[in-house]
């Protein structure tokens, strides 16, 4: 036999033999000891509402940061407002809603609480702040 063939032979052996053993235990179930693959999930989505009170003073491209946990994501007040669900006017200030997964986050490890906060900064400086646990469900 040429020694071109033989890094061939055990895969291909393993393949036929692999085959014939799923033709001949597929009609028995209790023949089929293969079940499938059991992974264990260590994730939870957190569904979460931001509400957002903006002040008319501040600028379209401020940026408000949402951290969950250990993550977070920037964008500008002018794309959280394009992406806002729906907005509420209330004594001449506006209130924006949308989803946590709007900015990309609200997969997470499983844990009993979640640290979520909240930032709107002009460049580095901070110019409102919130932060609150939020229980899972």
């Amino acid at each position: 036999m040429k020694k071109e063939y033989k890094p061939y032979i055990l895969p291909i052996f393993t393949i036929i033999a692999f085959t014939i053993y799923l033709v001949f235990t597929s009609g028995n179930p209790s023949l089929n000891p293969i079940t499938g693959l059991a992974v264990a999930n260590n994730q939870e989505r957190v569904d979460i509402e931001i509400k957002l009170t903006l002040d008319p003073d501040y600028k379209e491209n401020y940026n408000i940061e949402v951290e969950l946990d250990d993550k977070s994501e920037i964008m500008t007040i002018e794309k959280f407002k394009k992406i806002s669900k729906r907005s509420e006017i209330e004594n001449n200030l506006i209130i924006y809603y949308a989803d946590l997964s709007d900015f990309g986050l609200g997969i997470t490890d499983k844990a009993e609480e979640h640290f979520l906060k909240i930032k709107i900064k002009n460049g580095e400086e901070i110019i409102s702040e919130s932060e609150q646990i939020v229980r899972s469900s």
